[in-house]
């Protein structure tokens, strides 16, 4: 028996070797117990270090160091559609006149609200969000499915049109510009760089619109 090699000048018949045995038994669940604790504990700690460094605090969803992370995976890449850039219009001025709590307020339910928005309509697996910076956004998009890409976002500029926030009398919107990774050999870079491009040309033609490359 297992508690007779753990001391066996005691037989396991005696009164005395049952009590060992089973005090020895009793600290080893306890000392597996704490053990099995120890590695969830270090587990959670390890996923939460994980989830901050990829997520942006504010808004919850994807930051920069992801969307950089992602560019450097060829497999990503290759399953990859288009990237689209959004900043929200006229941030500034909401934040100025309104102070940086309902600043904040604002980008969180403008995030929320376009992702919601595309996980409706094109569903959830089929893109990532990003905050790429202050007021601007990015989305990698691997498929729209028989969606339209101009429908698809002209659909989204009235969601946010449609979005009502406690004394903010403000209508908002977004520039946007799209690129397709197909015209771009498949360079994450060269296929944001163009995107951030027609992004520049939506806001100098008044905002309030996305510019989409042809694909």
């Amino acid at each position: 028996m297992i508690f007779g090699l753990i001391n066996p000048n005691i037989g396991p018949q005696t009164t005395s070797g049952y009590f060992i045995d089973i005090i020895s038994a009793i600290l080893v669940l306890i000392a597996v117990h704490y053990f099995d604790r120890y590695l969830d504990k270090k587990q959670e700690i390890i996923n939460e270090l994980t989830w901050q460094a990829n997520n942006d605090e504010l808004t919850q969803f994807y930051n920069l160091y992801r969307l950089h992370k992602n560019f450097d995976s060829e497999q990503f890449n290759q399953k990859m559609l288009a990237i689209a850039i959004i900043d929200l219009d006229y941030f500034k001025a909401v934040n100025d006149r309104y102070g940086h709590n309902m600043g904040n307020q604002v980008l969180i339910i403008f995030s929320k609200h376009i992702h919601q928005y595309l996980a409706e309509k094109i569903s959830r697996e089929n893109f990532d969000l990003y905050r790429y910076g202050g007021e601007e956004f990015v989305v990698t998009i691997r498929s729209i499915g028989n969606a339209d890409m101009d429908s698809l976002f002209e659909g989204l500029q009235s969601c946010v049109n449609a979005i009502t926030i406690n004394k903010l009398n403000e209508v908002l919107s977004f520039s946007g510009g799209i690129a397709y990774f197909g015209n771009h050999e498949k360079d994450p870079l060269m296929t944001f760089e163009f995107a951030d491009k027609l992004l520049y040309l939506a806001k100098k033609a008044g905002r309030k619109q996305t510019c989409i490359e042809s694909q």
